[in-house]
């Protein structure tokens, strides 16, 4: 084996058409790699088999590069006393160009330490030129490239594993930012013959924020037919409801969803994540959200789904659907009758106090609300109601109407509350003492006398 690379190093010519020869291979593979990986391969396995090769076949060049050019670069003994046999004490001959015995670079270079130095750059140069020039090649695979190449499998089992691979990472909280190639690949799987990889390829798009799968999920929403077509609609739903572009400039995603709230078929389908994607881009569609609860109130109508139109008003901080959030409030479920104390919260409206006060007789010491969370198909987890007292989500919601008339009505519903709500309730009067001293409830009671005088003139 040494005899044979001896012969690579033995004249000027042979040491020049080694380096050459060298680096064209390490480019060569470099490119023939990347393209391969990201166009091609199609077995995880494999992808990372040929890293680890690219990486020993650099390794191996770079020795020859550096070995040719350490005559120049080096010290011409350096590699006589490679070309040594030990076992013969022979030297193979070697055309390499003398040094004068008075020459400094006899005793200014250490050979061992420049050829180390040397090697390790070879090594370390085409590893990152080729990661620059192919758009972060590293990083990108490790972030996406694996996955990417279980995507174009042919086994579903794979699919699905790289699309899982994707999921984890967001769920670890790193931020991926999609290559135009992942995204092709993602929007090429919504039309994929197996139902969970398309439904599963859906919440990926949301998770990673695909806002260029738009037009896609907007059409997986309106065209799916056949067995679990219901699951599909859904699923794309979930996944626009997480395109959050501005509220102020609207996206692509909130246009969409705009169009299919208004779908009678959309709205029969998947009702619920409907609602939820609605919440999710704070959309302000109150005749869409209305139907919702309408329909869900009928006979056989889902709770979660009139839950999750009260949540929806509420994200929309639009105080017009004041008198539909305040519906909620006598609906049959404690969780929907918590989700719309909250959503009056949000809308901070003096005129939530009436429709809070009215449902304050029936909330008994002790009711809990239940802890309510957007579905897991959304990916990152929205709490839609913490899992507060119903007497305490009354007090903090009407602690954002600033209504003069509880500094008498907190004094007297102060019994039979827990203690934690009885705090709040305190706390609330003291501040609305001293904005009343200061001032500032004056329109807010200009309002109530103005209601109280309509109400008496209705009776007479």
């Amino acid at each position: 084996m040494k005899s044979t690379l001896v012969h690579l190093f033995k004249t000027s010519l042979r040491r020049a058409l080694t380096s050459l020869t060298s680096l064209t291979l390490m480019g060569l593979s470099s490119w023939a790699l990347v393209d391969y990986i990201d166009h091609r391969c199609a077995v995880p396995g494999l992808s990372f088999g040929l890293i680890v090769a690219w990486v020993c076949l650099l390794a191996a060049l770079a020795w020859l590069l550096v070995m040719a050019l350490s005559p120049l670069l080096i010290v011409p003994a350096l590699l006589s006393d490679w070309a040594r046999d030990p076992w013969r004490d022979e030297q193979l001959e070697l055309e390499l160009p003398q040094l004068d015995e008075l020459d400094p670079r006899h005793y200014q270079i250490n050979p061992q330490a420049r050829f180390k130095t040397l090697y390790s750059l070879a090594v370390i140069a085409p590893l990152f030129i080729t990661h620059l020039s192919a758009d972060s090649f590293l990083t990108r695979f490790q972030r996406e490239g694996s996955a990417r190449v279980a995507l174009r499998s042919p086994d579903r089992a794979l699919r699905l594993i790289g699309l899982e691979q994707l999921r984890r990472q967001v769920a670890m909280g790193r931020a991926i930012q999609p290559s135009p190639e992942l995204a092709q690949e993602l929007i090429g799987l919504l039309k994929d013959p197996d139902l969970e990889v398309q439904e599963r390829v859906a919440s990926v798009m949301g998770a990673i924020k695909l806002e260029s799968a738009t037009s896609a999920l907007e059409r997986l929403a309106t065209e799916a037919q056949g067995e679990g077509a219901q699951r599909l609609v859904g699923a794309s739903l979930l996944a626009l409801g997480q395109l959050k572009g501005s509220v102020v400039d609207e996206s692509p995603a909130r246009a969409a969803l705009e169009r299919l709230s208004g779908s009678p078929e959309v709205m029969r389908r998947a009702p619920y994540e409907l609602a939820i994607a609605l919440g999710m881009q704070r959309l302000q569609r109150p005749e869409a959200l209305e139907r919702l609860y309408t329909l869900a109130s009928g006979v056989g109508g889902e709770q979660k789904v009139r839950e999750a139109a009260i949540w929806a008003l509420g994200e929309a901080r639009d105080s017009a659907t004041l008198p539909l959030i305040a519906r909620g409030l006598s609906d049959e479920a404690l969780s929907v009758r918590c989700l719309a104390a909250n959503a009056l919260e949000k809308l901070t409206a003096f005129e939530s106090s009436v429709p809070l006060r009215a449902a304050w007789p029936k909330a008994e010491k002790g009711q809990k609300c239940p802890l309510i969370e957007s579905p897991k198909g959304a990916g990152a987890r929205v709490v839609m109601m913490p899992d507060w007292d119903y007497q305490h989500a009354i007090i903090h919601a009407l602690a954002s109407t600033d209504d003069p008339l509880l500094l008498t009505w907190l004094v007297e519903h102060q019994r039979e509350v827990p203690p934690l709500t009885h705090r709040l309730m305190k706390k609330y009067y003291e501040v609305l003492v001293t904005r009343d001293k200061e001032g500032l409830l004056e329109e807010f009671k200009r309002r109530n006398r103005a209601a109280l005088r309509e109400e008496e003139s209705s009776h007479e």
